[in-house]
């Protein structure tokens, strides 16, 4: 093995668990979001305007189903990733997918003005990309097994 390996028995680097714990954080905030929104919408979007409550009420199934996906698999993902589980990277891949289809419904279904934010979406989608990324390369480096 070289430096940049390990196996079993040997520890993980110390940057996988501050990206695991970064991407366990802000995919949880995510999932928080999205539970808040489609189990307790009246109480959790009770601060919104009123044309954004509508357009969140009004949002097509299959926009809650991707965005659920989406951050569940980026949870997913992240505690694979700290478990130090190769799986992390298709259970990435499928959040990516899920993030990106999710995109789609700002196009399919307009949002009112104030209401879609191009750079968070950015980030979104880019972070999703990362932590792909991120964990393929830890995987090819023998962390993940």
């Amino acid at each position: 093995m070289t430096g940049n390996q390990t196996g079993p028995g040997h520890s993980a680097p110390w940057y996988l668990w501050a990206v695991g714990g970064v991407a366990i954080l802000w995919n949880g905030f995510g999932t928080l979001l999205w539970a808040g929104t489609s189990f307790m919408p009246d109480t959790f979007l009770d601060g919104l305007p009123a044309t954004h409550r509508d357009y969140v009420s009004a949002l097509p199934v299959w926009a809650t189903l991707t965005w659920g996906l989406g951050v569940l698999g980026g949870v997913a993902g992240s505690i694979l990733l700290l478990m130090r589980n190769r799986l992390a990277v298709p259970v990435f891949v499928l959040s990516l997918l899920a993030a990106a289809a999710n995109t789609l419904v700002y196009f399919t279904n307009p949002p009112p003005d104030g209401f879609f934010n191009v750079p968070l979406q950015l980030f979104i989608n880019g972070f999703a990309i990362y932590l792909i990324w991120f964990a393929h390369s830890m995987k090819r480096r023998g962390v993940l097994g």
